[in-house]
């Protein structure tokens, strides 16, 4: 019996948690509600002065060393650690050889005192990383030393990936950045509670004249809005470091592991139900059933990930919000109508806000990519076509569209204009903003998912090389099919207008931007939405009925797979 290898697919988790990284500090340095204005406040710094940033940056570095130096103390007193060789030399040559079979590294074997602990772990240790077994694996060593060596290689995995230092800077960093949103929530409420005219007093400061429960919502939501910045990082965050455990599952199970890790999986006689899953929503760890799922077959690969998705397109968007690529405008923009406008609008309007975009969207891209191209690799080896590949888009996309439309509605750029303008017809606008930015969000991802899904058999035709090699590969391919897509589509415009086929549009007053026709007798933005969606939605009901299956798997696909 063979499968996809998986560790040879590149992978999308340290890059991924290098840019949410990226993305706290920037958003940390531009934000206005993270709590920095009420600290800068008492300075005499105004509301849009750089010194907010600069002390919310400072009290990030803070508040991410009081949690590492307070943890690592905590644990030194606590876990009363000793090296294994001195505790207990009778197990120690078996485990630094399972540690030996997984990574060339050498990190140091440590053994708690509790005898009643189970558990193992990694810890950064200086230069160097530390396993750490609980005591009672000493004790179930005696009886089932293969599953205890099924869990250090587990923890050699990540050793050899150099995922516990990345794990562990970035969970701090996102510990900080919540800790700042909801010290930045507290603080307003409280503020509103013990004095409501301050806050009457700074709207009115900015022309809005708001008072009774109007007033405690539009606190609310300025108290909140850093918040759902929070859950969309926290989303991307959870599941990049739970896909590093089941690549650590797998590392271990081709070392020799793989059914003792599928009996320690399920020696559990449960059943897992919701408060179980809710639970693991909060965990580094994935759901036992989908750890042992990925050890047994291929099929959890093939599905991509919608949590990654939506939290990726969220705080992309959000970014581009923060940056004030919309700041001051009252309508969204409107598309150049020609190329040679497009070019003179780049060089006289290009900030380094819209490059910092560009490049933090690009790296956006190169992680979704990646992520895609593994589940499309996986399809592909077993059998899944292009239409196949094609109609599991479907989710991805409304994933990528509910987190488009939610960062937009939700920023804080739109909800200062509510306030500015409480007019019904401002939130209309808003509305039809929101949609505007999420029907070209949805679009774009759906070609850079088609360029991938396309370029997929090329790339299981290559030998497998080096990971970052494989990124530049799946680059260098996606990028011009990307443009042959978006000229396909730009052709069968032109050819109906030369046809003379119109599109009849309906405006609506309440929406006005996205109900007009682009272009005389073509489509509009909702038109382009349903025009963009449909085929991927006719795929996907045909897959389900049937009609579009996998087929035998090409055997020129065989030196990425192997045997289990």
């Amino acid at each position: 019996m063979t499968r996809l290898n998986q560790l040879l697919i590149p992978n999308e988790g340290k890059l991924g948690l290098a840019i949410v990284a990226v993305y706290i500090l920037v958003d940390s340095a531009i934000s206005r509600v993270l709590g920095g204005y009420h600290i800068a406040g008492y300075f005499g710094a105004e509301f849009e002065s750089p010194l907010v940033g600069a002390v919310q940056l400072v009290a990030i570095a803070l508040l991410f060393l009081a949690l590492h130096i307070g943890r690592s103390v905590l644990l030194s007193t606590r876990l009363n650690l000793d090296e294994l060789k001195t505790r207990d030399p009778t197990i120690e040559p078996a485990v630094a050889q399972a540690v030996a079979k997984v990574t060339p590294k050498l990190p140091r074997l440590a053994v708690t005192g509790n005898m009643g602990d189970s558990n193992a772990f990694c810890l950064p240790a200086g230069r160097h990383q530390q396993i750490i077994l609980g005591g009672a694996l000493r004790l179930l060593f005696r009886r089932r030393p293969r599953q205890v060596l099924a869990i250090v290689s587990h923890e050699a995995s990540h050793v050899h990936d150099g995922d516990v230092v990345l794990i562990v800077l970035t969970w701090y960093l996102l510990l900080a950045y919540a800790s700042l949103s909801l010290l930045h929530f507290s603080l307003v409420a409280l503020k509103y509670i013990v004095n409501p005219d301050l806050y009457l007093r700074w709207f009115q400061r900015s022309t809005i004249d708001l008072g009774g429960w109007p007033l405690a919502l539009a606190v609310f939501f300025y108290a909140a809005i850093g918040l759902t910045s929070v859950l969309g990082v926290w989303l991307s965050h959870s599941h990049l470091i739970r896909s590093r455990e089941y690549f650590a599952d797998e590392r271990a199970a081709q070392a020799g592991y793989r059914d003792d890790l599928v009996g320690l999986l399920t020696q559990s006689p449960r059943a897992e139900g919701f408060w179980d899953k809710f639970h693991t929503l909060f965990s580094f760890h994935p759901m036992p059933d989908a750890r042992r799922q990925s050890l047994l077959s291929d099929a959890p690969w093939e599905r991509a990930s919608l949590p990654l998705i939506f939290a990726m397109t969220f705080i992309l968007t959000r970014l581009t919000d923060s940056l004030g690529n919309n700041e001051g405008i009252s309508e969204p923009h409107l598309p150049s109508s020609s190329v040679d406008q497009a070019s003179q609008l780049l060089l006289t309007k290009l900030e380094f806000s819209d490059f910092a975009v560009f490049l933090f969207g690009f790296g956006q891209a190169v992680v979704i990519s990646i992520h895609l191209h593994r589940t499309f690799v996986t399809q592909t080896s077993n059998g899944a076509g292009l239409l196949y590949r094609l109609s599991t888009l479907a989710l991805p996309l409304l994933a990528a569209a509910v987190g488009a439309f939610a960062a937009t509605i939700s920023s804080w750029d739109n909800l200062y204009r509510l306030l500015v303008q409480p007019e019904s017809w401002s939130l209309a606008l808003s509305f039809d903003r929101s949609i505007v930015v999420t029907i070209g969000s949805t679009i774009l991802f759906g070609v850079v998912a088609c360029s991938v899904a396309a370029v997929t058999p090329l790339l299981l035709k290559l030998t497998p090389r080096s990971h970052g090699l494989q990124t530049l590969q799946l680059i260098l391919l996606a990028l011009p099919t990307l443009f042959i897509v978006q000229a396909v589509a730009g052709l069968i415009f032109y050819f109906f207008a030369v046809l003379g086929v119109s599109i009849p549009s309906y405006p609506i007053e309440a929406l006005p931007y996205s109900s007009q026709a682009l272009v005389s007798g073509g489509p509009n933005i909702w038109q382009m939405g349903v025009f963009f969606l449909l085929p991927f939605l006719s795929l996907l009901v045909l897959r389900l009925a049937g009609v579009i299956r996998k087929s035998t798997v090409p055997r020129t696909y065989a030196p990425w797979r192997s045997a289990v």
